[in-house]
């Protein structure tokens, strides 16, 4: 049964793409029609109506009279050409210029009923000049009167169905009609007709449709307007199944929306967003958008909601495939670390991956990266009985690199081998490693931002020296050193201040002197301007001091000195609701607000006994929705010994059992 314009634009709206195709069909030509005699060029009157209808149909939600579709598709139309117009600034021609030679008329016309076979190639350009002649006349008429002509001779519209299309009464239709025939002969009219019924809809209609559905989407992204981008990108998978960039963008907007809920201190995250996204996400992957952005965005939803085994697969199968070697690496790195606890729990399979990622990117990277994907599997080396394979091989690897050994790397390593020693029970050769790390740092020459939270961890972190100290019953010296490391965290708040006072101008000059100053840091900048740097600075520093902050704190809990290491978790606190935007990308996952309430909800319980206090810190980590999402506040508590008076206490399990994700 035929569909009328109501039902056409219904159809529409619940995603029938066959619907569209037929209101295509019915309004193709007037649509045509109103464009022509306004741009005047066959094509570019194609391209305008192809655009007219994919305007159309991404706005079609919009339309709020279904039944005039027609009058809405000729505004559009009019609007498009107008534009176009306004952009070309045309010079019209007039028709007594054109048609100065009118004896010729005759001939003219006669020319244009001569079949291709019987022209000569003069007749033929002849021809050709006649068409353009023609074509001409009919766009010296004013564009109303254009617009009604060659709507009448398309399909022989009716005076009411080009008034009802153009929104005009139909004596204004019957008075143009008039006015126009009597200025073109019917010989011209008839070639004017034949040329837009041979004029066909652009052959990439489907793309264009599809292209400007991905940027509109893209936009509505960017600004979190969910309800448009997610409108925009199933327009694009409407009408292309299997269109990769459409179900991407589909599973960004359910991200997108999630994190929104994530950041509310008592937002429940919707189960059918967090499906949405993974479903979404993943059909993208295996149709081709093997992009990191689009890995990265799906790898944190398995994460973040505790599937463990796809975002180990997803790594993996990214790894393993991809040939960017660089995010290919990376990607296998963070999946052998999740298969380890407390995800998947498997370290005989993250030693095994390790092996075989090494393996994969043999000659494409580096030997600094070599020893990196070994700090992302210590903890699995150690619980197969590897740890000595793996301090061979590091210990190897630090050679071969040598002076290029960089700040962060070489801390690294010093941790892991020291805390081997120590598991080992040979203290003092773990000291010594300590000793060596902390002397070594005081006497070189290298600058960089984060140099004093190497120093101030390497002295009070809870792996480091002053909890070997303890165990070795040294206990003057741990009380010196943790004194000298917290002297150096001042100093440190002083270092930064001073730092990014000197930077008073945007001259050259001063560019340069950073330059000389930083450019052997981590990340430098390299080539950007002051303004670059100062940024660069300032994350620098609020993110180490962050961190060498909580290392000290966490190492005076370790020696029993609790006063100061709540003392220094509170300090920790109030320095990440000042700086979180400096350092939440960076920590949240280690050292978020959400764990630093949690630490201080055990360490008030274990040196003060104060359940009040503890519960209320409790409370507020649990506003830290993404830590809550992840379980890691309840893996938290029930790990934890502080907590094991209150382990099965009803306020604190209220609290740590409470639902982030609906059900």
């Amino acid at each position: 049964m035929k569909q009328d314009d109501r039902q056409i634009v219904h159809a529409i709206r619940d995603g029938d793409s066959a619907a569209f195709t037929a209101l295509v069909e019915k309004y193709k030509k007037m649509v045509y029609g109103v464009i022509l005699p306004k741009v005047r060029d066959f094509h570019q009157a194609q391209d305008l109506t192809s655009e007219t209808f994919v305007k159309a149909y991404l706005s079609i939600e919009s339309l709020d009279t279904p039944e005039k579709v027609g009058t809405w598709l000729c505004g559009i139309a009019r609007n498009l050409a107008n534009k176009w117009v306004c952009r070309e600034k045309r010079d019209d021609l007039s028709l007594e210029g054109l048609l100065e030679n009118t004896s010729e008329s005759a001939h003219k016309a006669q020319l244009l009923h001569i079949s291709a076979a019987e022209k000569t190639p003069d007749e033929t350009a002849e021809h050709i000049e006649l068409r353009q002649l023609l074509w001409r006349c009919l766009i010296s008429l004013p564009d109303i009167s254009s617009e009604v002509l060659i709507l009448s001779y398309i399909r022989e519209m009716k005076s009411a169905e080009i008034a009802k299309f153009l929104g005009i009464s139909r004596t204004a239709v019957t008075t143009r009609l008039s006015d126009a025939r009597k200025r073109l002969k019917q010989e011209m009219i008839r070639m004017v007709e034949n040329t837009i019924e041979n004029q066909p809809l652009a052959e990439d209609f489907t793309e264009q449709v599809i292209t400007e559905a991905i940027k509109r989407g893209e936009r509505y992204l960017a600004d979190g307007n969910w309800k448009n981008a997610r409108e925009q990108f199933q327009r694009a998978a409407d009408v292309q199944a299997d269109y990769a960039p459409a179900y991407r963008g589909l599973g960004m907007v359910a991200g997108g929306m999630i994190e929104a809920q994530l950041s509310l201190p008592d937002g429940m995250v919707d189960i059918t967003l967090i499906e949405e996204a993974c479903t979404e996400l993943a059909r993208a992957y295996r149709l081709g958008a093997r992009d990191a952005d689009t890995v990265r965005a799906l790898a944190y939803l398995y994460h973040q909601f505790q599937r463990c085994e796809e975002y180990v697969d997803l790594f993996w199968n990214f790894a393993m495939t991809t040939d960017d070697f660089s995010a290919g690496f990376d990607a296998g790195c963070k999946s052998i670390a999740e298969m380890q606890e407390p995800c998947v729990n498997d370290h005989r399979r993250s030693v095994n991956a390790h092996e075989t990622l090494l393996k994969r990117f043999d000659g494409q990277i580096t030997l600094t990266d070599q020893l990196e994907s070994y700090f992302h599997v210590f903890d699995a080396y150690r619980k197969v009985g590897r740890a000595a394979a793996w301090l061979e091989q590091t210990e190897h690897l630090v050679e071969q690199i040598g002076d290029e050994l960089t700040l962060m790397h070489r801390a690294l390593y010093t941790r892991e081998r020291g805390k081997t020693l120590r598991e080992w029970g040979c203290l003092r050769e773990a000291a010594d490693t300590f000793e060596t790390f902390i002397d070594w740092l005081q006497n070189t020459e290298t600058v960089d931002p984060e140099k004093q939270a190497f120093l101030i961890g390497a002295q009070g972190d809870y792996l480091h020296l002053a909890p070997t100290y303890y165990q070795l019953g040294e206990h003057q010296k741990v009380k010196a050193l943790l004194a000298e490391a917290e002297a150096n965290l001042e100093a440190y708040f002083a270092e930064r201040d001073i730092v990014l006072a000197s930077i008073t101008d945007e001259s050259e000059a001063t560019r340069k002197r950073l330059d000389r100053i930083y450019r052997n840091a981590g990340d430098y900048p390299t080539g950007g301007s002051v303004t670059d740097i100062r940024n660069w600075l300032n994350r620098k520093y609020f993110i180490a001091i962050h961190i060498a902050t909580t290392c000290l704190a966490l190492g005076c809990a370790e020696v029993g000195e609790g006063e100061a290491a709540i003392r220094l978790l509170k300090r920790t606190a109030q320095h990440w609701e000042q700086h979180r935007d400096y350092i939440e990308e960076k920590v949240r996952v280690w050292s978020s607000g959400g764990r630093i309430m949690a630490w201080l909800a055990a360490m008030t319980l274990k040196f003060r006994n104060d359940r009040e206090a503890s519960l209320e810190y409790l409370k507020r980590a649990h506003e830290d929705r993404r830590r809550a999402a992840r379980g890691s506040i309840k893996r938290f508590f029930e790990e934890d010994d502080a907590f094991e008076p209150v382990r099965h206490d009803p306020e604190f399990l209220a609290v740590v059992n409470a639902p982030v994700v609906s059900q």
